[in-house]
């Protein structure tokens, strides 16, 4: 949980779900473990002839099977013990298409963290996004998608020159599915945000530049390198994308905005003999050394699904861990 102290509140995020809780044979753990589902926690119960089995009672597609929500944050009152706001945290990607599922929260392991200008910033959910929340309402401010999941508790640091940044790490977790029959990939990413300096932004105008770029893109929980050739004529922008490991091509073309880009373009992987469109949207970042952003593919390869990303760009000879 986090703490509020000027406002006298705890922040707590939680999990409402179903946990089945068995007792089994100390001498039948062990192959249990070996043939059981990879989510069941086991515990020898030292002392006893009996270990412990626990799981939460998910349907086949990973939704929980208890009434929503299922992941909320609370914000309580420590002099009165009274709930000042309670709201759904995350969703669960596999059910956006479901009317009212954007209420339902989703299952969640991470932190939160607040701040003395009266913001509450949290992660933690299956939908790899950070969230920030008003400390007095419980209304979501802003939220952003990491390239993998955000489990750890947020941090916040200020510069010698008054300048705060918002830093979180984003590594993933081996047991929450990001998607259906899938779990959360691991990362290995350190991002910070920061609200835009005033003098240092107008003296620098943030913006979308033509060239090489180089970094990684993470599709249906797989990261794979990843080479963009951008052109830009005016605010029409042009890319040729192809991809390491797997050997995904792709053209297209877009628009650019000052710090901001939009692209579409047709992929094809000629390995499975399949093809798809990506939707792309972008941002200027670390000086206008790299390009960030957020993606929805339809996969050709299975059937046509409707799929969300991320990708990291930066320019040769400067990549960077943090992504600002």
């Amino acid at each position: 949980m986090a703490l509020d102290p000027v406002r006298h509140l705890a922040i707590v995020p939680s999990n409402r779900l179903i946990t089945v809780v068995e007792l089994v044979p100390r001498d039948s753990v062990h192959a249990g473990m070996r043939r059981g589902n990879r989510f069941d926690e086991f515990g020898p119960q030292a002392g006893t002839p009996y270990a412990m089995r626990r799981r939460h009672l998910l349907a086949p597609d990973g939704a929980p099977c208890n009434p929503p929500p299922w992941g909320t944050l609370t914000a309580i009152d420590l002099e009165t013990g009274r709930v000042k706001w309670d709201r759904p945290l995350g969703s669960v990607a596999t059910l956006a298409g479901v009317a009212g599922s954007a209420a339902w929260g989703s299952p969640n392991l991470g932190g939160a963290m607040t701040t003395a200008g009266g913001i509450v910033f949290a992660g933690g959910a299956v939908d790899h996004r950070l969230h920030a929340y008003d400390v007095e309402t419980g209304k979501e401010l802003w939220s952003a998608e990491l390239p993998a999941g955000v489990h750890a508790s947020p941090m916040t640091y200020t510069s010698k020159a008054g300048r705060q940044y918002l830093v979180v790490a984003a590594g993933g977790h081996k047991e929450l599915h990001a998607r259906a029959g899938d779990t959360d990939a691991p990362g290995d990413y350190i991002v910070a945000f920061a609200l835009p300096n005033g003098s240092r932004q107008a003296a620098r105008h943030d913006t979308i530049t033509a060239g090489t770029y180089d970094g990684h893109i993470v599709l249906d929980g797989t990261r794979l390198g990843l080479t963009w050739d951008l052109s830009i004529a005016g605010s029409d922008a042009t890319v040729a994308m192809t991809t390491k490991g797997i050997d995904v091509t792709g053209h297209g073309r877009g628009r650019v905005s000052g710090d901001s880009l939009t692209v579409d373009l047709d992929w094809t992987f000629p390995a499975q003999h399949c093809s798809g469109t990506m939707h792309l949207t972008g941002t200027a970042a670390n000086d206008n050394s790299a390009i960030i952003g957020e993606l929805r593919y339809v996969d050709g390869c299975t059937g046509g699904e409707t799929k969300p990303g991320t990708f990291a760009l930066w320019k040769p000879g400067r990549h960077e861990s943090v992504i600002r």
